[in-house]
């Protein structure tokens, strides 16, 4: 009986527990032994976090690492040492980052793998095509010397980087997954539960993410003072700069009672969820960003929530036929598609239905078969 494949994965998100259900649902799998490493604690994009503890049904086993510097995405580090060590005695068949291949993380990774058997890849969620100055461009050109694969994030992504040369035979689409145990649809009595402790009456208008103008808040409540007149409440779940501007527009308007926002743990999203009628995403596409994925959407669509997401970026292919698709900067558009939702119970059910199906897209059981046919295909790669 040939041994399972031993498999490394390795970055900054699997902090969260959440980011690692693809990696847990791998580990179920007697065929694969995983390892998931990340660091101790990281500063992430809306406060420091600490190293999340695997359920104790979970086969996947969890290594953490100091880490420095983690308030600079492009320059923190691992401790060498224990890189090392994770890396030299662990036997591994293959080793994947979860770092940009230009960031010094992800170019220390691979370089702790030379000289091993390991086979090597990185997963990658830049869509834009963009030019590194040294040392960046250095370190990307070093873990493209050493890796056997590469991951993109999106459909987008993979075409940036074809554009940027990367091989396309060693490249793999792979997507967001969506955890269909932790986000479901609510029962009445939970949604009433959470509008209740919130303080929120009628329709729940809903948004997830940093509280910045490229994730479109200006749009958002531009679009909302069209529809003042009209019953619904906004909850707001995230931080950032633009956190001010919103609480500011609130009292100005005269919407304080019904304007919540609220910093959430990533355990605590899926309920907040439940709280919600509809979610909007209003991604604004600026020079050097556009949404990338916007994994809210599946999760909303797992909820049963309905979804009015913009054109920017890889949006428009994660929604495809189950929500609508707004123009980023069509402050008309985003009023007549919220208030459609408001008033039409028929079309909330539609979209309901058609977001529920389309999660199974990207559920992580589906995933997790993904990243096994990959792992084992990227085991078979000749070493550079």
């Amino acid at each position: 009986m040939p041994r399972p494949l031993r498999v490394l994965a390795i970055g900054h998100p699997y902090v969260v527990a959440m980011n690692r259900s693809v990696l847990r649902e791998i580990a179920s799998d007697g065929g694969f032994e995983v390892t998931v490493a990340a660091p101790l604690y990281h500063h992430g994009d809306l406060r420091r976090l600490r190293l999340e503890p695997e359920p104790s049904s979970s086969k996947l086993r969890t290594v953490g690492i100091n880490a420095h510097l983690t308030r600079f995405p492009h320059i923190f580090f691992y401790d060498k040492t224990e890189l090392n060590a994770l890396i030299s005695k662990g036997g591994f068949d293959v080793v994947q980052a979860w770092e940009e291949p230009f960031v010094y993380a992800g170019y220390q990774v691979a370089t702790s793998v030379e000289g091993g058997h390991a086979r090597f890849c990185f997963r990658t969620d830049q869509n834009y095509v963009k030019r590194y100055p040294p040392p960046f461009s250095c370190f990307e050109k070093r873990v493209l010397q050493r890796t056997q694969g590469w991951i993109a994030g999106g459909k987008l992504v993979y075409q940036a980087m074809l554009e940027r040369n990367y091989p396309s035979d060693t490249g793999w689409i792979l997507d967001a997954a969506v955890d269909l145990e932790a986000f479901r649809p609510a029962t009445t009595e939970e949604r009433n539960q959470v509008r209740s402790e919130l303080a929120l009456s009628g329709p729940v208008i809903g948004f997830v993410g940093r509280l910045t103008k490229a994730k479109g808040l200006e749009v958002l409540t531009q679009a909302l003072d069209q529809i003042i007149d009209k019953d619904w409440a906004l909850l707001i779940l995230g931080s950032g700069p633009y956190k001010h501007e919103v609480q500011r527009w609130s009292l100005e308007r005269g919407l304080a009672k019904r304007v919540r926002i609220l910093l959430a743990n990533h355990e605590e999203v899926p309920r907040y969820l439940r709280a919600m009628s509809m979610l909007v995403v209003p991604s604004q596409t600026t020079k050097n960003w556009r949404e990338q994925f916007g994994r809210v959407i599946i999760e909303a669509f797992a909820s049963g929530i309905p979804v009015i997401g913009s054109d920017s970026g890889e949006i428009p292919r994660v929604i495809g036929e189950a929500g609508k698709i707004v123009g980023e900067a069509d402050l008309q558009g985003w009023a007549n598609a919220i208030v459609s939702l408001l008033d039409e119970d028929v079309l909330r059910a539609r979209l309901s239905s058609l977001g529920l199906r389309r999660a199974q897209d990207f559920s992580v059981v589906r995933l997790g078969q993904q990243y096994r046919e990959y792992y084992s295909w990227l085991a078979k790669q000749p070493l550079n």
